[in-house]
């Protein structure tokens, strides 16, 4: 069964307007699945808006962008996350549990920010490097002042001797 130019266009535009509503919830922290469950049915599939990004630059550009803006906003709730109080209600173990559990949530929230834009949110290497030992370059210059003084009258003296056939340049055939 072959498919209709016509309705292949139609599929194309259905998923670049399904697009256009799942960009802003990505930006606000939404993942890509749960953002396509807050669609109307019928909703499209990751793997056909995926293939759409594909094919689609500008569409990728603007992806990318919302992937960006998502690592923002889960490190914003980060914030909401670390400053939450206990609830009152909860004591003993079902306190710890709590803890435990706002302990798992902010860092997951860490590691997914740190992936979607590692630049701003991820870990970053310091490397630090000391030398001690000091290099002093005053017998090296004395040396080449020295050498300098004592030069040859003969430069040729020093690198051998240069046969007499190269020092002539060859005359030119007469004719």
């Amino acid at each position: 069964m072959t498919a209709i130019p016509g309705k292949r266009q139609q599929r194309r535009e259905d998923l670049r307007a399904a697009w256009d509503a799942l960009l802003p919830e990505i930006g606000g922290g939404a993942s890509l699945p749960a953002a396509i469950r807050k669609l109307p049915t019928p909703r499209p599939t990751v793997w056909a808006l995926r293939r759409l990004l594909q094919t689609d630059p500008e569409l990728d550009a603007a992806y990318r962008e919302a992937c960006e803006l998502r690592a923002d906003a889960l490190a914003d709730e980060l914030v909401a996350v670390a400053s939450e109080e206990i609830p009152p209600e909860l004591r003993g173990a079902d306190a710890s549990a709590w803890v435990q559990r706002q302990r798992l949530r902010f860092d997951a929230l860490r590691w997914t920010a740190s992936k979607l834009r590692p630049r701003a949110w991820g870990d970053s290497v310091a490397v630090a490097v000391e030398v001690e030992h000091r290099i002093s370059i005053t017998a090296a210059l004395q040396a080449a002042e020295q050498r300098l003084l004592t030069v040859d009258a003969d430069p040729c003296a020093r690198i051998g001797a240069i046969p007499e056939a190269a020092e002539q340049p060859e005359s030119p055939p007469e004719g």
